[in-house]
């Protein structure tokens, strides 16, 4: 079983040039450290690759930005077969709509009960709805020391693909030669 994390990236980010790399996906970076190594993982940043359905489940992160497109991507997943399950700011306040676009919904802090997700989607047995607690800083914080390799090795594999994806442009020469005080 091959399970794919997705970010996605507002198609307006795109304009500009200088908005193109948002913000880094840690909180699926986070998910991939604890999934069980019995699931094969990937992610797909969009803001450095295009989503591509070559997976057989597909977790996304949802901020209220990017709930159309995300809904849209999860919409064609289901119709090609593929499970999908979201989870993030957007879903803990609006479940139910985002119930409607995924097999699964994550609710509240989904770090400390990711392994009981993966456990479900392993057994075939995956919940429509996994309500996270609040306060598993505790049980999280263990969760990533045990994990911390991984998350270095797949960090270190995200950073390499971000400034691949960079243009570097030289700063003009008034830039380099002025001096800030403050």
């Amino acid at each position: 079983m091959k399970l794919i994390f997705v970010n996605i990236m507002h198609d307006l980010y795109n304009l500009d040039s200088t908005a193109n790399i948002s913000q880094p996906p840690v909180p699926l970076g986070v998910l991939n450290s604890v999934t069980p190594k019995a699931i094969e993982t990937a992610l797909i940043d969009e803001q450095t690759d295009k989503v591509r359905y070559d997976g057989d489940v597909f977790a996304f992160t949802l901020a209220t930005q990017f709930t159309g497109k995300a809904y849209r991507y999860a919409d064609d997943l289901r119709a090609a077969g593929k499970k999908v399950i979201m989870g993030g700011i957007h879903v803990t306040v609006r479940p139910e709509e985002a119930m409607r676009h995924a097999d699964a919904v994550v609710t509240g802090e989904a770090e400390t009960l990711w392994p009981t997700v993966c456990a479900d989607l392993l057994a075939g047995t995956l919940k429509e709805r996994y309500a996270g607690r609040r306060g598993g800083a505790k049980k999280f914080a263990a969760l990533i020391l045990a994990a911390r390799s991984r998350v270095a090795k797949q960090a270190r594999g995200l950073l390499a693909r971000v400034e691949q994806s960079m243009v570097t442009e030289p700063l003009p020469a008034q830039a380099t030669s002025e001096k800030h005080v403050t």
